[in-house]
């Protein structure tokens, strides 16, 4: 299938307590993080009714230096206004998602980077809009500055409880904090 046809596994440089595998045939969400790098999650199970047939595709990068996570502020003005985020955003027609990420991290944060192996996914459904987020593992290839007026910061693994996410992004932060 498409989705299935999007993913390609690109090796990255990772540290070997942290390897990271690739995701196959999710249903609502899964994760590769922790102990067991395949572990469902309990909502993967859970059938879910979304309120618009068709899902924004959204891509974010996790990147981890040091123990700290590059994290990106939303514009107000924007959907989720406020809110920290792991940067990246929508897929056009047509775009891979390594190809969707690459262009979005060079458009937000000036940045090229290498896009390494999805490490969590989740479909939500908001008041105004359902989303299909694909996190992925990513590598930066110099470094970031944002370019369209956004906040952004390094935040440590510690702290990412104490900052304010999307609901999307809720069961991701709980998974990197536990591992």
């Amino acid at each position: 299938d498409n989705a299935t046809a999007r993913q390609r596994d690109t090796p990255i440089a990772q540290s070997p307590d942290r390897a990271i595998k690739p995701i196959a045939d999710r249903k609502i969400a899964r994760s590769n993080i922790g102990d067991d790098p395949m572990t469902d999650h309990p909502i993967a199970d859970r059938q879910t009714q979304l309120p618009f047939p068709m899902p924004i595709v959204v891509l974010a990068a996790v990147v981890e230096r040091d123990d700290a996570f590059l994290l990106t502020r939303r514009l107000k003005g924007t959907h989720l206004a406020g809110t920290w985020e792991f940067p990246g955003g929508k897929c056009e027609s047509g775009e891979s998602h390594e190809e969707c990420l690459r262009r979005e991290l060079v458009e937000e944060l000036g940045v090229d980077a290498t896009i390494g192996d999805e490490i969590y996914n989740v479909t939500h459904a908001y008041a105004e809009r359902t989303v299909e987020l694909h996190f992925r593992r990513c590598m930066l290839l110099g470094e970031p500055s944002p370019q369209i007026g956004q906040e952004m910061r390094w935040v440590p693994r510690a702290d990412l409880a104490s900052l304010e996410f999307p609901e999307a992004d809720r069961e991701l932060i709980d998974l990197l904090r536990a591992s």
